[in-house]
Order: structure tokens, then sequence, then C-alpha cells
């Protein structure tokens, strides 16, 4: 065997590379992510370049130009030891996502981000000897890049993020839909440039030009399309209307003089309600009207947002002012009653629950009754369940911000809301009511028992309450991707297929149910395919959501039809 192949089998054969068959256990079991799902990529890319600034300096202390090829194989062992352990675990787990929307994520964030960091490994000892220095040098870098994401979170409306070592992330706001824009391929291709360079110039100490060169496209990161200035949302949104309080900037010229007054007279309703003070400058409420162009601009969908620290909104319209618009304007207008940078008190159960006091509202039963509603459901729920931004995320969104916003109202009604500002300031809540957690939470549900809930309102509940925590869902990723190429098409064979691609990824598909559907349409059993698909919890999100678009469902004349796409998107799943 030659020393070459003896240390490419030494370099493959190391003790960390056990670490990404534990990931990927974890991944698949706690974490429930399938092979090539984008929630992986997400995950991995961030625990990959934490892992490759650990091991490489402590592995190779000093690379030379005729073995940095050892150094990459070492890098990119990481990503090809992923690839072999995921694809194994779901293999024995059921894999339930779309491969060919993962894999693109895998190219895009994993391959990107393995070469910059072996490449910035190479570069940094080739200029330093000593290694704690050449370390120093990493770290820097990627801190670097950091403070341009902190300072476009902070400042300005961007909500992803775009580093060269982690690729892309979403950001503090989670959308399902996560599409695949032009800036990003560019970026990726920036960061592969960037590798690159910083592998030529460890070749030629001398030659720093190249490295230079590949810094001034951050001159240009707005147009490029890597973050989005308000300077660019307002000229986009060219229709500007001016109210006491607020400046409207909109997508579209419909908005009307009693949509106006209203926003005016809601910032006046809030802030009496918090005790806070009016706004010193008009707020900014951008109004996209195209969820796609919101996407585009901001990186968020369907969220509507209320950025307390630029004292902006961002809607999609204002037919639904009445709820979202005043739970939104809340997140601004109590922003005075904060100090920290963020200007809004770091436990979400507290700021989200200010909004929800103010909005008061959800789906027209008040917060208290679907307080009762989720203590009925959720039997023996605590305070210590939700009243944290860590138990926060843990439930369903409209558990979390419903029991949030119930307490808040408990706590402004009972005792005061200047009691509240000081919980808003974010001293412990037990320090500004004098009174234990459990006695809070006591007096709480005593009210609550209080609050009438018929038998037909808690039915008429059940649908929504019987939600998953985003988190805990699989697959959501490729589902709403299927979810959006459904809406552009134009024709039923379009439509059929993307529908397929949902049933085929749904989030609580598992192998044997959807063996069994198939056997069913195997055997033209289609009457009960469809009674099948109709009441099965496996299907039936799906299912309702494209029922009276498809055929009405009807998957005989599918059959008959389209017999080859129904079995390309049907019969040959596993």
């Amino acid at each position: 065997m030659s020393n070459f192949n003896k240390h490419t089998l030494q370099t493959w054969l190391r003790w960390e590379y056990l670490l990404i068959p534990l990931y990927c256990l974890f991944a698949q079991l706690h974490l429930g992510l399938a092979p090539f799902s984008f929630e992986d990529h997400f995950i991995f890319t961030q625990v990959l370049h934490l892992i490759i600034i650990i091991f490489i300096p402590l592995q190779f202390r000093k690379i030379s130009a005729a073995n940095t090829s050892h150094v990459y194989m070492y890098g990119f062992g990481f990503l090809i030891f992923h690839l072999i352990f995921q694809t194994l675990f779901s293999f024995f787990f059921i894999p339930v996502c779309q491969w060919s929307y993962g894999l693109g994520w895998y190219i895009l964030q994993e391959i990107p981000s393995i070469f910059i960091l072996t490449s910035l490994c190479i570069f940094c000892f080739s200029k330093q000897n000593k290694k704690w220095l050449s370390i120093a040098w990493i770290v820097g870098f990627i801190i670097f890049f950091f403070l341009f994401n902190l300072y476009d979170l902070l400042e300005t409306p961007t909500l992803f993020i775009l580093h060269p070592t982690i690729g892309y992330f979403p950001g503090p706001i989670f959308d399902t839909w996560i599409p695949i824009y032009t800036p990003l391929v560019l970026f990726r291709i920036w960061t592969l440039t960037m590798g690159y360079a910083l592998f030529k110039t460890a070749k030629k100490p001398k030659s720093y030009a190249l490295i230079w060169l590949m810094f001034t496209p951050l001159l240009f990161r707005g147009t490029l399309g890597f973050f989005s200035s308000h300077e660019k949302i307002q000229k986009t949104l060219s229709n500007h209307y001016k109210t006491e309080y607020a400046t409207i900037y909109s997508y579209k010229n419909n908005i009307l003089p009693h949509e106006l007054a209203m926003i005016d007279l809601t910032i006046k309703s809030i802030a009496n309600d918090l005790g806070a003070k009016l706004p010193s400058k008009p707020i900014d409420i951008y109004v996209y009207q195209d969820d796609l162009l919101k996407k585009k601009l901001t990186g968020s969908q369907f969220t509507m947002i209320g950025n307390p620290r630029q004292k902006a909104l961002h809607l999609l319209d204002l037919s639904i002012w009445d709820e979202l618009i005043t739970h939104e304007l809340t997140h601004v207008i109590a922003s005075s009653l904060s100090t920290n940078p963020l200007r809004m008190n770091l436990n979400m159960s507290v700021t989200e629950g200010a909004a929800m006091f103010s909005q008061r509202w959800i789906d027209h039963q008040s917060i208290d009754v679907w307080a009762k509603a989720i203590l009925q459901y959720r039997e023996n729920t605590k305070l210590t369940d939700f009243f944290s931004t860590h138990r926060f995320y843990q439930l369903p969104s409209l558990h979390a911000y419903a029991l949030s916003g119930s307490f808040v109202s408990f706590l402004i009604h009972q005792y005061g809301v200047e009691k509240f500002h000081d919980l808003y300031l974010g001293h412990n809540l037990e320090s500004v009511y004098q009174v234990s957690s459990a006695h809070l939470e006591k007096m709480w549900k005593s009210y609550i028992d209080t609050i009438e809930l018929t038998d037909i309102q808690y039915q008429s509940m059940l649908l929504r309450l019987n939600q998953k925590p985003t988190f805990q869902q699989k697959c959501i990723h490729e589902i709403a991707q299927a979810r959006y190429n459904f809406r552009k098409c134009e024709t039923d064979t379009c439509k059929i297929r993307f529908a397929f691609v949902a049933y085929s990824c749904n989030t609580d598909n598992t192998l044997n149910v959807w063996k069994y559907f198939t056997l069913l349409l195997q055997q033209q059993k289609f009457q009960k395919a469809q009674k099948f698909a109709s009441t099965s919890t496996t299907f039936k999100e799906t299912y309702d959501l494209f029922h009276d678009k498809i055929y009405h469902g009807n998957f005989e004349k599918i059959y008959h039809t389209h017999p080859l796409l129904l079995q390309k998107f049907v019969l040959d799943q596993p």
C-alpha cells in the first residue's frame, strides 16, 4: 500500500468521526429528522463548523502546501460520514422526507461550509506557528461575519442569516417555506470562491490581493440581496401614507381612510391599556400584500412582525388589523417599558403575553376562554410549563400564546399595570408580586374556573387544540414547498403531482399506513382509498387542503386519466 493510501486510511479512521453517527441517532430519534431533511441541514452546519474548529487544529499543527489534500480529506470525511450514517439511520427509522428537496440543501449548506472551513484552517496554520494564534485567527474570521449578521438582525428588516461557515439560517422567525433564492446561491458561490482564495494564499504566503478582492462583494451586500435595508423596502413599497403616529408603506395603493384612522386609534388604545408612552416618532408600518414579496425582502412569509427596537411592523395586509395588527403594535409600543438593547422582555411568555392582552381575541373567542379550553385539554398544566422562553417554544403556538396572554391579563387586572411594568423590565415574577409563583398560579386558575366554556365551544376548538408544536413536526419544509408548488400550478396534472408529494412526506406519515393506502389504489379499491385518505389522521390535514381542488378527491378519476402520474407519485412510493 502506498504512503498516500496509508495516510488516507489513517486520516479517515479517526475516533472523532464517531460523533457523526451519534449526532444522526440523536437527530433521528429526538429531533425526528429524516435523511436530507432541511431541518437537519440547519442544525448540522452549525454543529459542523464547531467540530472543524476543534479537531483540525488538534490534528494538524503546521500544514504545508504538499499535504493540504489530507486536510481536505479529513474535513470532508465529516460530510461523507454524515451522508452515510444519516442514510443508514433513516433506513431503520423509516424516512418520510422528500429526498430531492433535501439534497439541494445538502449541496448548498454543507459542502461550501466544509470547504471554506478547511481552507480557513490551512490558511491560518500557514501564517502562524503557534497553534493558539491559528485558532484565534479562525475564530476571528467567524466572529467578523457574525457581526454583519448581528447588525442586520438589529438594525435592518432582514430576518435571515447568511454566514460563510454556517450557510443560510432563517433567524428568529420560523417559516415553514424556505425557498432557494438567487442571493443564497450567489452567496454560496462566493463562499466557495473565498475558500479557494484562502487556499491559494496559503500556498503563496506573500499573495493577499486575492483575499482582499474577495471581500469587495461585502460592499454590495444590499445590491446582491444578502440583506434588505429599510430604504430598499420603502422604495419597493412605493405608496406612502402618514398619520399622527404612523407612516404606512404599501405595495398597493389601496389603504382606505378609515383604516388609517383606526391605526391611530389602536395605538392610543394600546398605550392607554399598558400605561405606555405614545410613540415620539411615527411607527413604520410596511404592508406587502404579497407573501412572496415579503418573503423575498425580509425572510418571513406569513409571520406578522412587530420589531420593538426598530419601531416597525411588517404585515401582509390591513384586513386583519383588529387582531394581528393590534398584537404587533403592542410589541412596538411596549418598547418604552424596556431598557435592554432589544427593547423587549427576554421571557417570551411576558412579551407575547402582553401582546395577547391587547389582542384579547383569537378566532372570535377571548383568550381566557381559550386558556380554559387548553387547561381542559392539557390536564395538570402548570405555570412552569409555559412561563419561560424555553417552555414557551416547546408548546404548540396557540397554547403558548393563549396561556401567556390569559396569565398576563390576570396579573394586570389583579395587581395593576404599574407592577407589570416592573415585570416587563426583567424583574423576577415572585419579587415583583411578593408572592410565590404557585400562589399566583392558583389564583389565576381560580379565575379561569369562573370563565364559561360550553361543550359546543370546546368541540369547535379541538381541531386547533390538537396541533403539534412546530418543532415536533416532521418534514414541514418539504410539505410547505409542495404546497407552494401546488399554488403555482395551472393544470390539474401539476396539482395532482404536488398533492402526492405532500402526501408522501406528511408529518404524521408511517410506512405501514402508506403501504396500506397504496395497496388499496393498486387493487383499484377507490372508494376505500378515498375514505381512508379522508379519515386517517395520517392523511387528513393534507387531504383536506387539496380535497376540493383535485377532482374533489376522486382517486378513480385520477387513476384513469393520469395512470402514469399516479404510478410515479403514489404506487412507486416505498
